[in-house]
């Protein structure tokens, strides 16, 4: 199950960067809607690893090398840093 919720967030990305690329086309409580979510399966996915013993490298390393963009992209959109 991890690994669905882990899917999930992968398939987020695209709607996310095309929100971001183009404000003017996507509204802004959804795309706030998108990266909730994104977030809710980050937080969920690792949960669920640990629990069930699924957790692998490769879920890590894509927690890993989504937190850091996504908060990154995100960041300037919705508050100053």
């Amino acid at each position: 199950m991890a690994h669905v919720l882990t899917g999930l967030r992968l398939l987020l990305v695209a709607p996310v960067a095309l929100a971001l690329a183009r404000p003017e086309q996507f509204p802004p409580l959804a795309l706030l809607a998108a990266v909730l979510v994104a977030i809710a399966t980050d937080y969920f996915d690792g949960i669920m690893a640990r629990r069930t013993d699924s957790a692998s490298d490769r879920g890590r390393l894509f927690d890993q090398g989504w937190a850091a963009p996504s908060s990154r992209a995100t960041c300037p959109r919705f508050y100053p840093c």
